[in-house]
């Protein structure tokens, strides 16, 4: 602050009170402005960037965080750096989630280690020791690795999904303490941290799964049997509320299910069947059905589990000779 120069003439003989006045003034500011409070400064202070759980369309994701720290002090900093996952939304502390646009949730997990063996919570924070000579306005800087994982064996609708870890602190773990806070006091000096919000995201995309629960079997037949019948099942799991359509291919390709099956070597007979859904009377099933439309497949919704559909089997005729005769169905699911 500049100190304002000022004269005055002073007449021969007139005491000099007016300076004494003056110089007492100003030694009077001199001590208000020694004393006056200035703002405060940390002596260490950290911030962080980068903080992004991005799953993609992976099972697991890594993360590495960015941090900086610049020091104010004439003694140097040696102390722990530490990031600790907030309170999580949506899901609980111990299964926290991520949801898409309809409130579906997708749980997964975050960890400390790329072999996903130790948690990342409030109480298990990641670590990494920061040393720093003493100085005025130095900046040094590393990462913070974290990984997740999507908890196994869930079945979600595709899209994209958002999780929040609200509080989250990059911090300091003091001498005696697990706790990681975002800001210490070691000695008379002042380590600040932040604390802000950490987001978690993914996208699913569609999968679904098919498999055979058996094979149609007309067991044994008499030759004078007319529209024999049978049936089975195939199990379909698809992510909640994903459109599919399945088509059933004999191994004579025909797109309307009529197949034939063959016996041992030397029978020439190939006896015919038709696939159907519904019962053994109902609609063919055949293979003309696609990503977009059903044909004259089966259709159906996913939801989240497996699902059983019947695959019924009619035989008109079982006028060929005695015999073991059998055919492969190809079953084709499309979404």
């Amino acid at each position: 602050m500049p100190i304002a120069m000022v004269t005055r003439r002073i007449d021969r003989g007139q005491p000099a009170t007016w300076v004494k006045s003056l110089l007492l003034l100003g030694a009077l500011l001199f001590a208000l402005l020694a004393f006056y409070p200035q703002q405060a400064r940390a002596n260490l202070d950290c911030s962080v960037a980068n903080v992004n759980m991005d799953f993609g369309t992976a099972e697991t994701g890594t993360d590495v965080v960015s941090w900086t720290c610049t020091i104010y002090s004439d003694n140097p900093a040696n102390t722990t750096l530490c990031l600790s996952p907030g309170d999580p939304y949506p899901g609980t502390p111990d299964a926290p989630a991520m949801q898409n646009s309809t409130d579906t949730l997708l749980y997964y997990h975050l960890f400390r280690d790329p072999g996903l063996t130790q948690p990342l919570t409030p109480a298990e924070p990641a670590t990494v020791p920061v040393s720093m000579p003493a100085g005025i306005g130095v900046t040094t800087g590393g990462t913070i690795t974290i990984y997740g994982r999507i908890d196994p064996g869930q079945t979600v609708a595709s899209g994209d999904y958002v999780g929040d870890f609200f509080n989250s602190v990059l911090g300091f773990i003091a001498e005696g303490s697990s706790e990681c806070q975002s800001s210490i006091q070691v000695g008379d000096e002042i380590y600040t941290g932040r604390a802000g919000t950490f987001e978690a995201t993914a996208n699913r995309e569609a999968s679904c799964t098919i498999s055979a629960l058996g094979d149609a079997d007309f067991g044994n037949v008499l030759q004078t049997d007319t529209d024999v019948s049978t049936s089975t099942q195939i199990s379909v799991n698809c992510p909640v509320g994903t459109p599919y359509f399945i088509g059933l291919e004999p191994s004579n390709g025909n797109d309307d299910g009529a197949g034939v099956m063959a016996g041992s070597a030397g029978n020439s007979d190939t006896p015919g069947y038709q696939l159907r859904s519904a019962s053994a009377t109902g609609p063919i099933w055949g293979n003309s059905a696609t990503e977009t439309s059903v044909g004259n497949g089966v259709a159906g919704t996913g939801t989240g589990a497996a699902d059983a559909i019947s695959v019924f089997v009619t035989l008109p005729s079982t006028a060929f000779r005695p015999d073991s005769y059998s055919d492969v169905v190809t079953v084709n699911l499309n979404f």
